[in-house]
C-alpha cells in the first residue's frame, strides 16, 4: 500500500517538474515513462494544480527531442540498460505513451 502511494506522489511530483521547468528535461519524461507504467500508477488522482499543470507537461513532453534524449538520459543510464532505450523508435514510443497518458489525466 505505501508503494502506491509513492508512486503517485512521484509521478505527480514528475508532473510538475516537466511542466514547471523553463528548459524541459529529458529525464523527467524518461521518469514518468517508468512511473506511469508502473501497475501501481493506475488510478492516478490529481490534485487541481495538478491538473492545471497537465497542459503545459503535454507540451514540454511532447516537445523534447530525441537529441535532448540521449544526451541527458541515455549518456547516464548503464551500457546494458542504455541498449534498451537508444533508439529513436523507442523514444518516440516513450515519448507517445507519456503524452497519451497525460492526456487521460485531464
Amino acid at each position: 500500500l505505501a508503494t502506491h502511494y509513492a508512486v503517485h506522489a512521484a509521478t505527480a511530483q514528475k508532473i510538475l517538474a516537466l511542466a514547471g521547468r523553463s528548459e524541459p528535461q529529458a529525464r523527467d519524461l524518461f521518469d514518468l515513462s517508468l512511473l506511469l507504467s508502473r501497475p501501481d500508477a493506475v488510478g492516478l488522482r490529481l490534485t487541481g494544480e495538478q491538473k492545471r499543470a497537465l497542459p503545459d507537461a503535454i507540451e514540454h513532453a511532447s516537445g523534447i527531442s530525441f537529441d535532448q534524449y540521449k544526451s541527458g538520459v541515455i549518456a547516464y543510464l548503464d551500457p546494458t540498460q542504455a541498449a534498451l532505450y537508444q533508439e529513436r523508435t523507442e523514444f518516440e514510443a516513450l515519448r507517445q505513451l507519456v503524452v497519451s497518458r497525460l492526456r487521460a489525466l485531464r
